[in-house]
This record gives structure tokens, C-alpha cells and sequence, in this order.
């Protein structure tokens, strides 16, 4: 039995490359994220002010960008109980008072403070917020959404 071999014909292995980030277009973030092909990033300058607990500085359009994701994620509970279950799950961050809250407090916590008072994000409610939006990525309205990553522009450091 003789075995051919064609050495003229080369197979090129498959690869899989990563998708490239994307910056948020500012229309609408929900629409954003479900329609990303990659992780939408947003880069900030971290910001020291009287303590060590780092307050994000965003330019203008990427502030408002981020208000109104938050704004939308507050009314997700309302679209579907898979959502509804997933906002009212213990969430990883914890109160001022180390106290358990679920991730619904959460985001009310921050259209309080941030949305409706102007007050500034810190780097670990970014990280926070995150992480909540790959919970909801296993929910119904932002099922298999794209990824919320933060970046420092000073360190170009992705916030985890």
C-alpha cells in the first residue's frame, strides 16, 4: 500500500480573535450592549480627593452615557421575572455599613446619589456595575450582551 502526500497543499489552523472594544455611541446603552460585538469600553481618570478611595472623572458624553445605563437598568426588573429575580439576588457589593443589599438597592443607590444628585462614581461602584451587567447578561432583556469594562486612561488598566 503507497501512501501520497500533496506538500503543496497547506492548511492554515483556525484562530479565534477577540473582538475590538468598542466606544459607546451614546444613543441608547441597553441597545449598545446587546448589539456589541466586543466590550464596550469607557475610559476615566481616577481622582484622589481628601481619602484613598479613587472617584472616576469621565468626559462629558461618557458621564451621561453611563447615567442613562444606569437609569435604564433601574426599570429591567419591570420587563421580565428572570430579570426581576436577577435585580432582587444578593448583589457582591456591600453598604456603607457592610450591610447585604440586592442589586436592585444597588442601582437605586446610584440614581440617588450619582443621576439625580451629580455626585461622582468611584472606581469600585464601576467595577460593581460590571459585574451586574454580566448577571444580567444571563437574564431576558440583556441576554448574551456584550461586556462593560472601564478603563484608566492613565495606566490603561481595565478596572476589575
Amino acid at each position: 500500500m503507497r501512501v501520497v502526500m500533496d506538500i503543496f497543499i497547506i492548511e492554515e489552523p483556525e484562530t479565534t480573535v477577540a473582538p475590538a472594544p468598542e466606544k459607546p455611541m451614546r444613543l441608547d446603552p441597553v441597545d449598545e450592549l446587546i448589539n456589541a460585538s466586543g466590550p464596550i469600553q469607557i475610559s476615566y481618570t481616577p481622582r484622589f480627593q481628601n481619602s484613598n478611595i479613587a472617584f472616576a472623572d469621565f468626559n462629558r458624553g461618557d458621564r451621561r452615557w453611563i447615567d442613562a445605563l444606569v437609569q435604564d437598568i433601574s426599570r429591567i426588573a419591570i420587563a421580565s421575572p428572570t430579570d426581576n429575580a436577577l435585580m432582587k439576588s444578593t448583589a457582591s457589593v456591600r453598604t456603607r455599613s457592610h450591610g447585604k443589599q440586592s442589586w436592585q438597592e444597588f442601582i437605586d443607590g446610584l440614581i440617588a446619589d450619582k443621576v439625580q444628585r451629580g455626585m461622582d462614581y468611584t472606581e469600585g461602584q464601576l467595577k460593581h456595575l460590571s459585574s451586574l451587567i454580566s448577571v444580567l447578561s444571563k437574564g431576558r432583556k440583556l441576554a448574551g450582551c456584550g461586556s462593560l469594562e472601564f478603563v484608566n486612561s492613565l495606566g490603561n488598566e481595565v478596572l476589575q
